[in-house]
């Protein structure tokens, strides 16, 4: 399944910036064409969940298109905890930019 998406695509990385006063700054880049995606401030943990964005996107997908192959393209078989969660992901991917159409 593609991710349709019109985001930078990853890999992404941090570079740690240095700033007076000792405010942390983290900048997020594309490895393939090193530009910008970001600029965090104080927290490497929010800098580090931003890069890894795209890669997260794209095992969501995967997983989502493993479980439309097992479902035999009929989500009836599914339970309802399992349909939620299927469309929760929809969601996600949506919310990303993406689509997903198994």
């Amino acid at each position: 399944m593609q991710i349709m998406s019109n985001h930078t695509p990853g890999l992404w990385s941090i570079s740690n910036d240095a700033v007076p006063d000792g405010i942390v700054q983290n900048t997020i880049y594309s490895e393939s064409t090193g530009s910008r995606i970001a600029t965090v401030f104080q927290t490497e943990d929010n800098s580090l969940l931003i890069a890894a964005a795209p890669l997260l996107l794209a095992c969501l997908v995967q997983c989502m298109d493993e479980l439309a192959y097992y479902a035999l393209d009929d989500m009836k078989v599914w339970d309802t905890a399992t349909q939620d969660v299927f469309q929760e992901c929809r969601e996600a991917v949506a919310a990303a930019g993406g689509s997903f159409d198994a």
